[in-house]
């Protein structure tokens, strides 16, 4: 009886993720904010963080997509802790950045590495003809399945770390490595 409930439990957890990834590539910002781990609501009122989605993908001069792609998902092991189920999941993800006004070339080559610098990724390029910038990484976001989420799984972006220490416990985090 545990295996099935362990191997109904993970086919949830790949349901799930590939759901929220393709929210995310969709740009269902609303469907992205039900999944989201209900604790960063907490700290971050739930129309902050839409207002917070939005700012970032259509900011002063750029647009940015998140653009549809074989996400390749990776499941680490999935952890008991405390009254919760954690775990983090790594995909990749493919981003296009596109600017209004077109960029020179030696703008473009410090971009790049600027890219590459805060995205930890060296899988970034620019192409001047559409005046664009393609950005590939392996990513990775936390699973939570617990009482707060209706024993259902609920996702937290990693890229916060203070938020992360706010939303969760200490002996989560250190089991988890982040």
């Amino acid at each position: 009886m545990m295996l099935t409930a362990v191997a109904q439990d993970k086919k949830a957890l790949a349901t799930d993720a590939e759901r929220f990834y393709k929210n995310t590539t969709d740009g269902n910002y609303d469907a992205l904010l039900a999944d989201t781990y209900p604790k960063v609501f907490e700290f971050i009122p739930k129309d902050k963080m839409l207002e917070s989605l939005k700012g970032m993908l259509k900011g002063d001069g750029y647009v940015l997509d998140v653009v549809e792609a074989p996400a390749n998902f990776e499941f680490g092991e999935v952890k008991h802790i405390g009254d919760g189920y954690y775990t983090i999941v790594k995909h990749d993800l493919l981003m296009k950045m596109t600017f209004a006004e077109p960029i020179g070339e030696a703008e473009a080559n410090a971009m790049v590495q600027n890219f590459k610098t805060a995205m930890k990724t060296e899988e970034v390029s620019f192409n001047p003809k559409f005046n664009t910038f393609t950005m590939r990484k392996r990513a990775d976001f936390i699973a939570i399945s617990n009482s707060l989420t209706g024993g259902k799984w609920k996702f937290l972006n990693r890229s916060g770390e203070k938020l992360m220490a706010k939303v969760l416990a200490e002996d989560v985090r250190k089991q988890l490595g982040v």
